[in-house]
């Protein structure tokens, strides 16, 4: 039986027993508002891989988050647009109240934007909707297992885009230690994908101030965008 709804926390016993399922079966949670998508996309799986089990699906990221915690899978397969709280906020908020989940996110967008979004808020994998089905289970038994999987594609590109900002990043002095104790903080969370209003509210701010201290950080880090600051705050270990 899972905790009761609101009980999001858990005894490493409770923990414990999910891997106590048969190595043989991996359950799979699906999120999708799209439900056609969704209905299709579980009798593929099912169809293709009897080593996958749907164990449930939501079609919102706040129906996930109240479903998720009782039934522990070992994948959540996510869209990365969602109504209501966003994808990279669903996954953010499922790591910390459900820690052995891995989320796999399966979208229609190869755009770079969301693709750094979701993996710098935790997620395994990215993999786009249109790929074949044997891509899709792959990438399901890769994050069951701990693993990464990109589809070819995203991963062509991500690649490209940390090129591209890599090249953008300045030789020498470390702007880092020109930022506050504050505007590390604010780096930190640009770098974990939330926007100002998000971190207004996680730093008990204004959104306006969090709008200065963005604006801020990327003076002096000479960056254009906040994807440029989050590559930047990975590389150099503020995340």
């Amino acid at each position: 039986m899972g905790k009761p709804r609101g009980d999001m926390s858990y005894t490493d016993q409770e923990l414990e027993l999910r891997y106590q399922r048969s190595s043989d079966v991996v359950e799979v949670f699906l999120v999708e508002d799209n439900r056609l998508f969704r209905r299709g996309l579980s009798e593929l799986l099912a169809a293709n891989d009897p080593t996958l089990h749907i164990a449930g699906s939501a079609t919102s990221g706040e129906e996930a988050l109240d479903q998720i915690p009782a039934l522990l899978p070992d994948v959540v397969l996510m869209d990365i647009h969602l109504p209501g709280i966003t994808g990279p906020e669903a996954i953010r908020r499922l790591a910390i109240r459900c820690p052995p989940v891995r989320v796999l996110v399966i979208s229609g967008s190869a755009e770079d934007r969301d693709v750094m979004e979701a993996i710098l808020a935790g997620a395994r994998g990215y993999i786009l909707k249109t790929a074949p089905v044997e891509e899709i289970t792959a990438g399901i038994h890769a994050a069951a297992e701990g693993a990464s999987l990109l589809s070819p594609v995203v991963a062509a590109q991500l690649l490209d885009h940390v090129r591209e900002n890599a090249a953008s990043l300045r030789v020498g002095a470390d702007p880092v230690g020109e930022l506050t104790p504050r505007e590390l903080e604010v780096l930190r969370l640009m770098a974990l994908g939330l926007e100002n209003a998000e971190i207004a509210r996680e730093l008990v701010i204004s959104t306006r101030t969090a709008r200065n201290h963005v604006a801020s950080i990327l003076e002096k880090l000479q960056m254009h965008n906040r994807i440029q600051a989050a590559v930047y705050a990975v590389r150099h270990g503020v995340v």
